[in-house]
């Protein structure tokens, strides 16, 4: 088969690769993710970068990344592992080591633009599969929230940012099981709103611009449902 222009390519196949929207540059970065050739997988760790017309690898294979979650945070792309790290010259650059507690892998990590920082909830850390940790990031420091009200400790969320309510949505997740809940961060303080699905392991939180609204991307069903509204 003929292959497409250099230029019309997307980033390529990869499956749970980490990505997040690059504010300042217009662009998708993607990092890691695994690729299936046979019955094993291939675990990648480069950072490709992808415009809407062009994927370019930003960052090679070898070095230091985090593999925690990466997300904007008002200023450029940060990630968290073992530490913070920041986007720099075409390298992952190491800003400060977590404080103690702070999850350092699978946490649910997104841009809040009206804190103006990256948002966080949840992760394992080396003591704990899951926890009820919410932070925000900025220029490398983390500071962790103390909300009156928590979701239950879990990893592997989804959230996104509300831009139309000012406000970030949580769904899912584990701990001991698959979590199905849905809560709203607003006002400093978490709260839960109601849930109505009852098959949404694979879910992913995203949201609609033109409609100024979350939606729910698949359900088991492979159906789109809208999650929040005005409540």
């Amino acid at each position: 088969a003929r292959r497409p222009p250099e230029s019309r390519r997307g980033p390529g196949a990869a499956e749970n690769a980490l990505t997040a929207w690059d504010d300042d540059n217009d662009r998708v970065v993607m990092l890691g993710g695994t690729i299936t050739l046979s019955a094993a997988g291939i675990f990648l760790t480069s950072t490709r970068a992808w415009d809407g017309t062009t994927s370019a690898e930003i960052v090679g294979s070898t070095g230091t990344a985090p593999f925690g979650g990466i997300a904007f945070d008002g200023a450029q792309i940060m990630g968290v592992g073992g530490s913070t790290f920041r986007l720099d010259a075409g390298a992952w650059v190491v800003d400060q080591p977590l404080p103690t507690g702070v999850p350092s892998s699978s946490l649910a990590l997104t841009y809040h633009a009206g804190l103006d920082a990256a948002f966080s909830f949840g992760g394992s850390t080396a003591a704990s599969d899951f926890t009820d940790v919410t932070a925000t990031i900025r220029d490398g420091v983390v500071t962790t929230l103390s909300p009156t009200t928590r979701p239950p400790a879990r990893r592997s969320a989804h959230v996104v940012y509300d831009v139309a309510l000012d406000r970030v949505v949580l769904f899912g997740g584990r701990n001991a099981v698959s979590l199905r809940d849905t809560w709203v961060f607003e006002d400093g303080d978490w709260r839960e709103l109601p849930t109505t699905t009852t098959d949404v392991l694979e879910a992913r939180l995203v949201y609609d611009d033109v409609r100024g609204v979350v939606v729910r991307l698949g359900d088991g069903s492979g159906a789109v449902a809208m999650v929040v509204d005005e409540l």
